[in-house]
């Protein structure tokens, strides 16, 4: 007796192609949470040539400490988009002129607003993030914050 056997699960076997690991979402609102989301990400980081990933964990734990201060939700988006790296913390606070810092950071130098905030206890956020990051842009709301860093390979 010649019988067709139906396939089981075991007997699929699927390989997908070409699917991309980029973009990579976080939740970073749970506060139990939020040591594994940092190990995640560090561990995405090391992953990239010329990253400079402990300059980047610094910057991004910049923009998360930010977040946690005015927000509940807090959401992190890691992409790769040809040689940039692109990272995006957002919250559902209220949010502030951040580009308005920004301009004026630039306005100033980098270099001089950072030397000047250096014995502050805060203050400092934005000028690291510029200093160490070649692009960093608010949303209109100023409750997102994207990250661009070129890097190699």
């Amino acid at each position: 007796m010649n019988q067709k056997r139906r396939g089981t699960a075991n007997d699929l076997c699927v390989q997908v192609r070409g699917l991309k690991p980029y973009p990579l979402s976080f939740d970073y609102s749970d506060p139990g949470g939020r040591q594994l989301v940092r190990q995640r990400i560090r561990a995405v980081l090391q992953q990239m040539p010329s990253a400079d990933p402990a300059k980047i964990e610094v910057v991004i734990g910049e923009a998360l400490s930010n977040a946690v201060k005015h927000g509940n939700t807090i959401r992190i988006k890691v992409n790769k988009i040809g040689k940039l790296l692109v990272i995006r913390v957002k919250d559902n606070g209220d949010g502030f002129a951040g580009n308005i810092k920004v301009k004026a950071v630039t306005a100033m130098g980098v270099e001089k607003v950072f030397e000047s905030l250096l014995m502050e206890e805060r203050g400092r956020g934005i000028p690291v993030m510029m200093f160490w990051m070649d692009k960093i842009l608010y949303n209109r709301q100023g409750n997102e914050i994207m990250l661009v860093k070129s890097i190699t390979g």
